[in-house]
């Protein structure tokens, strides 16, 4: 599995500022993972954007179902391009651009595949996040100091 500091680092070698603004892991909720750049534009709101429009099309019946599932989608945003790529069952990777970019689509197709290869994105358990949680939680019949 991935470690953060990984995954961040992943997000900054991505980012190059002439084509690519910004870039993101996020669930598909809309929970960010990690971002990198941002600069000009709010990464929370491109996130909150991103997951809306993608949970909005993974859902809609499709009229050629030659095509497959949903795995890639582009669309213009007031400030630049946006782009995200399924990850996982519960994740996507997010690119922003200021600019329309002739390689947009490739880097965002090389940073999936690079994403599913070197990582293993489980999906989010709540068991197991709340698990360290415990140990500060007093045991049964203990008083709260």
């Amino acid at each position: 599995m991935i470690q953060g500091r990984e995954l961040h680092g992943l997000m900054e070698q991505t980012v190059d500022r002439e084509v690519i603004d910004g870039a993101m892991v996020l669930t598909t909720k809309g929970s960010i993972l990690t971002t990198a750049g941002f600069e000009n534009v709010e990464a929370k709101v491109i996130s909150a954007i991103s997951a809306n429009i993608w949970s909005h099309f993974l859902y809609l019946p499709t009229k050629n179902r030659e095509m497959g599932d949903l795995r890639t989608l582009v669309f213009r945003a007031e400030y630049g391009v946006v782009g995200v790529a399924e990850v996982g069952p519960e994740y996507i990777v997010g690119l922003y651009s200021r600019r329309q970019a002739a390689d947009f689509v490739a880097r965002l197709a090389a940073l999936r595949t690079q994403l599913l290869t070197t990582s293993s994105l489980k999906p989010f358990d709540e068991t197991e996040a709340a698990a360290p949680m415990s140990a500060w939680l007093p045991a049964d019949g203990d008083k709260a100091s």
